[in-house]
């Protein structure tokens, strides 16, 4: 089993394969060390130096433009992604390392809205069910 992996007790049992009660199998992963922990997916690159750096920068033009105009004239284009395939919330690993699977990226392949608001009220909203590329963000642009 990867140590990236979330198993459920059930999971352990089958994988190895043994005619054991799940309680016993809980009380073996207990024995070698494990604990049962909250999980929470991480993206490769959330952190990076250079994605910090361009945090900064927005914040930095951001805050350069006038409030009136800031307030009223400007129009942001996000996407929330809703992860609808699920992930189990616990895992198992050993004491003093994360649990936490490393993911390719924070978005789900099922379901985002794509809005467009301004600081006011929402401009423009559409669900996509489909992988949001930048055809899609041209198309939604084009809407607006």
């Amino acid at each position: 089993m990867n140590d990236n992996d979330t198993k459920s007790v059930m999971d352990v049992k089958n994988r190895l394969n043994v005619d054991a009660h799940e309680t016993t199998v809980w009380r073996w992963i207990r024995k070698l060390g494990f604990t049962y922990k909250m999980t929470l997916p991480i993206p490769v690159r959330r952190n990076d130096e250079d994605v910090k750096e361009e945090r900064v920068s927005y914040i930095g033009w951001y805050n350069s433009i006038p409030f009136t105009i800031r307030y009223k004239n400007l129009i942001f284009v996000d996407e929330s992604p809703f992860h609808l395939h699920m992930m189990r919330s616990h895992s198992w690993s050993r004491r003093g390392i994360s649990p936490n699977p490393i993911t390719r990226s924070s978005r789900g392949p099922n379901a985002t809205m794509i809005l467009a608001i301004t600081s006011i009220n929402i401009v423009y909203c559409e669900a996509i069910y489909t992988i949001v590329t930048g055809l899609v963000y041209q198309e939604f642009l084009k809407k607006i």
